[in-house]
């Protein structure tokens, strides 16, 4: 004989286990998001501790691998740095950062510049543009190569541009070595609009090896006693990248960070030093001058 669920039993049965349901659904909810909290919060923390432990006992080498690993938590970025600038062996390099001022210029780092592929990589100049907080800020004398500031014309941001990931990728991995590296911290770059046309800067970014924006010029260029122009040299090796060099001047346009019209657009130099041009993103023919701050710790 068939039996029949009284409605009104069943409809209360039905709430009870959609409550139920739901509950649990949002426990699970909860746990996982707390769990996921924890590790990433604790994680990083228990490294942290393990760096300096490491450190404590002795083991540089291994401190700097965990603090560098660590990447912006805290202050680990500068502690590998500080670290890496205390251990390195090239006792001219440490006493030519320890010892330069504003103005001054330091040669860090080799990439191909005379186009004699035969005789390797020659020494980057840089000109210290600004000390801050244990660091040096160093702008590359001569244009070093050639690149679009991006491979395709679109609305582009520094973020996301194909020249900041040929910096951090590429060049960052060439032109310096692995204890060189070391003292080229991530920095949190301010993308800052175009004042003048409006055009978004995009979002901050954190990287290792930059270009020179239009606010960063005025702010550390204008009264740096070792610029005269802003105008720069391309290297034999550029021109041979394509970089265009004028026939009088011997100089060429450079890459500014900055947004040009509109986000198709982008800032460059021109050949007589002048920061107030804009081209497509994606134009042959302008250069790159790379920007990195670089620990020293306190003289």
């Amino acid at each position: 004989m068939a039996t029949h669920l009284d409605p009104v039993a069943w409809n209360k049965k039905k709430k009870i286990i959609i409550t139920v349901s739901v509950i649990v659904g949002a426990l699970l909810i909860i746990g996982l998001t707390s769990w996921l909290l924890l590790r990433n919060w604790l994680k990083p923390t228990i490294r942290y501790a393990k760096a300096e432990k490491a450190l404590s006992a002795g083991n540089t080498e291994e401190a700097i691998e965990i603090f560098k690993s660590l990447g912006t938590y805290r202050d680990a970025n500068d502690r590998a740095a500080e670290l890496a600038f205390s251990e390195q062996k090239d006792d001219a390099l440490e006493r030519m950062l320890k010892s330069a001022k504003v103005g001054d210029i330091v040669t860090l780092g080799r990439y191909e510049q005379d186009n004699n592929l035969q005789n390797g990589p020659e020494p980057i100049r840089w000109l210290v543009l600004a000390e801050r907080d244990g660091r040096l800020l160093l702008w590359s004398v001569d244009i070093l190569d050639h690149a679009q500031y991006s491979s395709d014309l679109k609305n582009t941001t520094w973020e996301n541009c194909t020249l900041r990931t040929w910096l951090n990728d590429t060049f960052y991995q060439s032109a310096f070595t692995g204890e060189e590296r070391l003292l080229i911290p991530i920095t949190e770059w301010k993308n800052t609009d175009n004042s003048a046309s409006g055009a978004t800067g995009g979002k901050d970014t954190e990287d290792r090896v930059s270009i020179l924006s239009f606010d960063e010029l005025l702010e550390y260029g204008i009264d740096n006693p070792g610029i005269e122009t802003i105008a720069a040299y391309p290297s034999a090796y550029a021109v041979a990248q394509g970089v265009e060099r004028h026939d009088w001047y011997g100089t060429c346009k450079w890459w500014m960070r900055t947004p040009g019209i509109d986000q198709t657009n982008a800032v460059y130099c021109d050949m007589v030093g002048q920061p107030l041009y804009t081209a497509p993103v994606n134009r042959y023919g302008n250069g790159v001058r790379p920007l990195v701050w670089v620990v020293i710790g306190n003289r």
